[in-house]
């Protein structure tokens, strides 16, 4: 930034240092932005990393406490009968889980189509205002 009295400078000179002064901004902000999404990516990346570590101690954990199960119904009974009573149990809560899955999917639209159709919209109002405007020319 110039330190000149605004009364020696001239407008051309104004103009010049504005601009300037513009650009350094413009950069220093982009700078500022590229440092906080750099920060941003690099905390999100961990957080996925750890909430992954987390999915893959949580599935060895259920896997345990599945095989817990088996063998205190093995006590009981047989270790086949125990194999036996833990995979259906498995399987009907699979089959359950697909069948809601699969009705919360129905209807699900293949993609954006409110969005496509506001743009298709918006277009057709575009291209009625420039035909408009080329008639009045």
């Amino acid at each position: 930034m110039s330190a000149e009295p605004k009364s020696d400078r001239s407008i051309p000179g104004s103009i010049k240092d504005l601009t300037t002064d513009l650009s350094q901004l413009v950069r220093g902000e982009i700078a500022l932005a590229k440092s906080e999404l750099h920060e941003s990516v690099k905390r999100v990346g961990t957080g996925a990393g750890l909430f992954g570590g987390a999915g893959v101690i949580g599935l060895f954990a259920v896997e345990f406490l599945l095989l817990a199960a088996m063998f205190g119904i093995a006590a009981a009974t047989s270790l086949w009968l125990g194999a036996l009573v833990v995979g259906v149990a498995l399987g009907i809560i699979g089959v359950i889980l697909m069948m809601t899955g699969k009705k919360k999917m129905e209807g699900v639209a293949d993609g954006p189509t409110r969005a496509i159709e506001q743009i298709k919209s918006d277009a057709k109002v575009i291209k009625a205002d420039v035909e408009r405007a080329a008639r009045r020319k």
